[in-house]
């Protein structure tokens, strides 16, 4: 289960810079440092966690189940600002210009709570280390990963349809990893409640 939660984090954070390869410079920069300032903004709620309650959380079915829910809106946005973008269909009028303005603008925003798990994981990994310290050198981290992530799919993909199929390709591999995790983990906890019903017996 944690192996299949690391590799959602590890697509959301890939796809996070494949969308942002897609912007301008400044744009990539004033996202990074958004990002950076929420996620260093919500070490102090991370520190109030103890290690039991976040594996908890993460086995809780409800939980799992808006999850699954949020991975699938965040797929069709994606996939319809790919859509769009590879048959070169711009909307027209004034509200179709401002939805494709949002769906450009949309920088994946599952990736703040897949780096506030790592952050967690992070303080946890490091108990003696002061949580400011941690939580400004994680930000800092992490900011400076998604701009190097990005200016190399740059690189990598030159041709910005590749980036925009890429796109495509990750957003889908994101919900199927997402929805996987979800039946598995609520078929685990199925199992052991039927297990404790059978002791009781």
């Amino acid at each position: 289960m944690e192996t299949l939660v690391w590799l959602l984090v590890f697509f959301i954070v890939l796809n996070t810079a494949v969308k942002m390869s897609l912007w301008k410079m400044w744009q990539q920069i004033a996202c990074c440092l958004v990002i950076g300032l929420l996620v260093f903004g919500a070490t102090h709620y991370v520190v109030l966690l103890s290690k039991t309650q976040l594996e908890a959380m993460v086995q809780q079915t409800a939980v799992l189940r808006d999850v699954a829910v949020v991975l699938t809106i965040d797929a069709a946005v994606c996939t319809a600002f790919c859509l769009l973008w590879i048959n070169e269909e711009t909307p027209r009028g004034r509200m179709g210009r401002c939805m494709w303005a949002l769906l450009y603008a949309y920088p994946q925003l599952l990736v703040l709570p897949a780096l506030g798990y790592a952050l967690a994981v992070a303080v946890f990994a490091a108990p003696g280390v002061d949580f400011v310290t941690l939580g400004g050198g994680f930000a800092f981290a992490a900011v400076a990963l998604l701009l190097v992530l990005s200016l190399a799919m740059r690189w990598l993909l030159p041709v910005v349809q590749a980036r925009v199929e890429l796109h495509l390709l990750l957003s889908g591999g994101i919900a199927a990893v997402g929805l996987v995790a979800t039946q598995a983990t609520v078929g685990f906890l199925a199992d052991r409640l039927k297990k404790k019903m059978k002791n009781k017996k």
